[in-house]
């Protein structure tokens, strides 16, 4: 698994987006395969950000939504905020400012519950 997520991340690197996409689905099948929710996370945000640097944001939206259900499944806020920020510039850069304010809420709101006042104030720009 180290070994897909480190070429995935090279590939990044290199902006071979469609390669590092590769790799990323391979590290979220064989984490589904023996059981790691951590990993599967890990793939879900490297395959949103390969979508999101080849500008396809409602997959990005997609996979962020499956990593924020295993933030909360393991109540891990931080994940959790981070993952309604990326959903938020998806839905911005779709135009829907709705959903943008949104999920912005959210974080804002994950940001005062766990007293994050760094993340705060980077919500409020």
């Amino acid at each position: 698994m180290a070994l897909y997520h480190k070429l995935a991340r090279a590939y990044i690197g290199i902006n071979e987006f469609q390669e590092a996409l590769a790799n990323f689905q391979q590290l979220l099948k064989i984490s589904k395969e023996i059981g790691s929710r951590a990993e599967e996370a890990t793939a879900y945000r490297g395959i949103s950000m390969s979508y999101s640097c080849i500008g396809k944001h409602i997959q990005v939206i997609f996979y962020q939504r499956k990593l924020l259900e295993i933030a909360k499944e393991t109540g891990d806020k931080q994940k959790e905020r981070g993952a309604y920020v990326i959903i938020a510039r998806a839905y911005s850069a779709l135009g829907k400012k709705d959903k943008f304010i949104e999920c912005e809420n959210e974080a804002l709101r994950i940001c005062r519950e766990i007293g994050d006042k760094r993340g705060e104030a980077k919500n409020a720009w």
